[in-house]
């Protein structure tokens, strides 16, 4: 089994999750674990939705591991909040999460 370490922090590889198109530059293999860390809270319910459907349509086998927070916890949350240091106006908890 071949494996390939994906890190996205460099700038000049820079992968944009809200992009669910750039899921194709990815490395071709039958499974894949994706870790979506401090990032879930800052995209819109659609660009979860088509990110999920584009990672899955190019793996057979996904697991993905992320963080989330309830719409409640991401707005409440009153040390060190990445939320209103980045200036974010609308948030995404798991009471919206599916589109509703």
């Amino acid at each position: 089994m071949e494996y390939k370490v994906v890190i996205t922090s460099d700038a000049e590889d820079e992968f944009d999750a809200s992009d669910a198109e750039q899921v194709a530059g990815l490395p071709d293999n039958d499974t894949a674990i994706v870790i979506l860390e401090g990032i879930s809270m800052y995209l819109r319910n659609d660009e979860v939705n088509q990110l999920f459907v584009a990672l899955e349509k190019k793996y057979a086998n996904l697991h993905i591991l992320m963080d989330v927070y309830t719409e409640f916890g991401a707005k409440a949350s009153k040390y060190k909040n990445p939320v209103h240091d980045v200036g974010v106006t609308e948030l995404c908890g798991l009471a919206n999460f599916a589109g509703e």
